[in-house]
């Protein structure tokens, strides 16, 4: 009976202990970390963010984070390149897509890295989504609202939405090669085997209008043109400008010769 009554006993303890493992295991950042062989797994890891083996930044046994700069273990983005410009550490990204994901990874990244004192992007892009290219203008602003000063470069061409991004660079930090194209058209749509009526096209007009309306006025205000010379210069027709012109223009801050 005795013998019995202790079973039970060490089984309530070992129930009482599991639950109360389990309950603390609820409340702890751990709770989803999965043996691996010798690591620990985790995505992300609730501690750092990291999407790393726990073990690089925990230690064994306690999990206690190591005393390394978690953020050293973070990788800059695809294709983004590290320069010293001047003696300053440079964060560098050839863009040659109108991608906002990676503009937002690239942001992202620069704010874990306070060593890094500039960032340049260099546009080579034909252009790509206007609401995409709004994203990365709002994402730049972000980072010039915190004091970061955006450099952008153009060598080769920026065209259409990647000239939107290029004119959004910092006040003067927009630097163009003197042979370098720059263009810029009306807001275009594309619908295949369209059937519409009257009514669907004017609403497209107006919508198409305001977007049209919404960006010539936005670039007047990072240029010297008004909005009214813009939207003759686009009509009918793509406005195409050497970098020279593009400066003149005051779409550029800076001629590299």
């Amino acid at each position: 009976m005795k013998k019995t009554v202790a079973i039970l006993l060490a089984i309530c303890f070992f129930i009482g202990v599991s639950g109360s493992v389990l309950a603390d295991e609820e409340k702890s950042p751990i709770k989803a970390w999965v043996k691996a062989g010798e690591k620990l797994m985790i995505t992300p890891c609730p501690k750092t963010t990291m999407v790393k083996d726990c073990l690089e930044c925990h230690r064994k046994g306690d999990f206690k984070i190591k005393e390394i700069d978690t953020a050293s273990l973070y990788s800059s983005p695809y294709g983004s390149t590290v320069l010293n410009r001047g003696g300053e550490k440079t964060l560098y990204y050839l863009l040659k897509s109108v991608d906002d994901d990676i503009i937002f990874n690239l942001v992202n990244y620069y704010r874990r890295h306070p060593e890094f004192k500039r960032i340049i992007i260099e546009m080579y892009s034909p252009g790509g989504s206007m609401m995409a290219a709004w994203r990365i203008v709002g994402l730049m602003n972000e980072l010039k609202g915190e004091g970061v000063k955006i450099e952008t470069v153009c060598h080769g061409f920026a065209a259409s939405a990647g000239f939107m991004i290029f004119v959004n660079g910092s006040k003067g930090f927009r630097s163009v090669s003197h042979t370098s194209l720059m263009m810029w058209h009306e807001v275009q749509t594309f619908k295949m085997f369209d059937v519409s009526n009257p009514s669907d096209k004017e609403e497209e007009s107006r919508i198409l209008r305001m977007f049209q309306d919404n960006a010539n006025n936005w670039l007047a205000s990072r240029s010297n043109l008004k909005k009214e010379d813009i939207d003759d210069m686009i009509r009918k027709k793509e406005m195409w400008m050497t970098g020279a012109m593009a400066y003149g223009y005051g779409f550029a801050d800076k001629v590299i010769k």
